[in-house]
């Protein structure tokens, strides 16, 4: 399991390939800035190998844009799966000073926050 924690966040990350398979069709992405933190998740189409292609787009693509908003970074996103089987993707972006979140999706990712109190949204 891979972590990730800083002033503001605290991230678990576990990843495995489906049994009988040696690739995951998973990839995600954690980001943090002075001012903003970043993650995405991505559920390449089915499973193995082709699966794996498509999902590694995501993290490649938020390595050079991870300033943009979500939904700009989804539209990248999409340009670059042209003839690949497709993902799922859910990317969140966190503010620190102004105490806000974006968040963007396609597809069946959903988002869940704990917050300090205790109740889940």
């Amino acid at each position: 399991m891979e972590t990730f924690e800083n002033d503001y966040v605290e991230a678990y990350i576990y990843q495995q390939s489906k049994k009988g398979n040696k690739d995951s069709g998973d990839a995600y992405y954690i980001h943090s800035e002075e001012d903003y933190f970043i993650c995405a998740i991505a559920d390449g189409l089915g499973s193995g190998t082709e699966a794996k292609e498509s999902a590694e787009i995501i993290p490649q693509v938020l390595k050079i844009y991870h300033h943009e908003s979500p939904d700009d970074l989804l539209l990248r996103c999409n340009k670059q799966m042209v003839h690949k089987r497709g993902a799922a993707v859910g990317i969140v972006k966190v503010y620190f000073e102004q105490q806000t979140l974006e968040y963007s999706c396609v597809g069946n990712i959903r988002i869940y926050i704990l917050q300090s109190n205790g109740q889940m949204i």
